[in-house]
């Protein structure tokens, strides 16, 4: 693989801390209430202020690029989710395979980001104005793919607080960054400042040369996570970009400034889901049921709290935008459902059913479309609340169903 690269004291190659752990079980390094709840301050903080300045800056048309720009930095992050999902997650492979796993899935969106950037730059100069920002927001998860990644190997050998401090990074480091980007009032000038943030915080971590030789072995691993991720997104994004090309920009960002700070709240249960899976690798039954009950708790409250602020004082807060009682009702209950879905889903994957959580997923993005296809064109935003929450509705049910039918792994070593 040739010798490794030192840049201040740290390889260019991604080194696993998994790998580099002594065999057999490791004693599990939980995150105290207080350290949760300040990362939970933090990048909670950080996304209301998000909310808040991108809408207020940038109006309805340039807010609905920036949205659409950013769900490129999320859906290519989610390729990162494949050492999660694959990796972290699989606690009936072995420790070097999973180990190997992240490997390949660093490679993977590496190489995906980089070729996101290709086509994005080509795109622009072609004369589409999107495919610059498409290019930004491809180099942004790029940058913050390494600490994902760390974060999975962290949450591998069930260490909490190190699996918190890389998910402070790649979750926060965009978000800064877009907030003082958006005062230059261009969406451009957004997601250059998530670009820039992102470059801040990159510690470089490239793939190993000999990564490549893995990934035709792992197909059968590495296709049913690349599948979840992708359905993922489909759930999270095709009603909006379906509201963008039927009704235009200035509508799907009136429903953007709607449904970004109802999904403000997976910034308080996806940091439990991360909890709950180093509960499970570690083998704590008891706190890994208290966790799921608490994001659980935490996507239904959090959409009622956010859902009933927004009717009440949204306008004032936002003058260029309006947030009808039925458009917050809807998007609230789809938020409210994701949340669910997370939770329910996450224990799919834990027990080594990604593959069935993908097609529930898939199918809830198939219904998506369809829906939103259907009731956009006569209902509008409303009509792709409904349809978002029909969605995530099946996917409930599906994952549901489905875990009913799953037994819990025994993990060897952990009781």
């Amino acid at each position: 693989m040739g010798a490794p690269q030192r840049v201040h004291g740290r390889t260019w190659w991604y080194s696993d801390r998994a790998q580099e752990a002594t065999p057999g079980p490791v004693p599990p390094r939980m995150l105290s209430p207080l350290l949760y709840l300040g990362f939970v301050a933090v990048t909670a903080g950080l996304a209301v202020a998000q909310f808040y300045f991108l809408p207020r800056n940038l109006g309805p048309a340039q807010f609905a690029l920036a949205a659409l720009a950013l769900s490129v930095i999320q859906g290519a992050q989610q390729f990162g989710d494949l050492g999660a999902h694959n990796a972290s997650l699989r606690v009936s492979l072995p420790r070097e395979e999973r180990v190997r796993l992240r490997e390949s899935a660093l490679l993977l969106s590496t190489v995906v980001c980089l070729a996101g950037v290709v086509v994005g730059l080509g795109l622009g100069v072609a004369g589409v104005g999107f495919g610059y920002l498409a290019a930004c927001a491809c180099a942004t998860a790029w940058f913050l793919t390494p600490d994902k990644v760390h974060s999975s190997g962290a949450v591998q050998l069930g260490d909490e607080r190190a699996a918190t401090r890389h998910n402070l990074v790649w979750q926060n480091a965009p978000k800064v960054g877009s907030v003082v980007g958006s005062f230059g009032g261009t969406a451009l000038s957004t997601v250059l400042g998530a670009l820039a943030n992102a470059l801040l915080f990159y510690r470089p971590a490239l793939p190993r040369l000999g990564a490549g030789r893995l990934l035709l072995s792992q197909a059968h691993l590495i296709l049913p996570g690349l599948a979840l991720s992708v359905s993922a997104f489909l759930m999270m994004w095709t009603d909006t970009y379906a509201l963008s090309a039927v009704a235009g920009l200035a509508d799907a960002g009136q429903y953007q400034a709607v449904v970004r700070p109802l999904t403000g709240i997976t910034y308080l249960y996806l940091p439990v889901i991360s909890l709950i899976q180093a509960a499970h690798n570690a083998g704590l039954v008891r706190r890994e049921r208290r966790l799921m009950m608490m994001g659980a708790l935490m996507g239904v409250g959090g959409s009622l709290g956010v859902g009933l602020g927004l009717y009440l004082f949204g306008q004032s807060i936002w003058p260029a935008f309006t947030f009808p009682a039925d458009v917050v009702l809807a998007c609230g209950a789809a938020a409210a459902l994701a949340c669910a879905s997370a939770v329910v889903g996450g224990q799919l994957t834990l027990r080594g059913r990604q593959g069935v959580a993908a097609v529930n997923t898939l199918l809830g993005a198939g219904l998506l479309l369809v829906l939103s296809l259907v009731l956009i064109p006569g209902l509008g935003a409303v009509g792709a609340g409904l349809a978002s929450a029909s969605a995530w509705a099946l996917v409930v049910v599906c994952h549901s169903a489905a875990l009913l039918w799953t037994p819990r792994p025994h993990v060897p070593g952990l009781s």
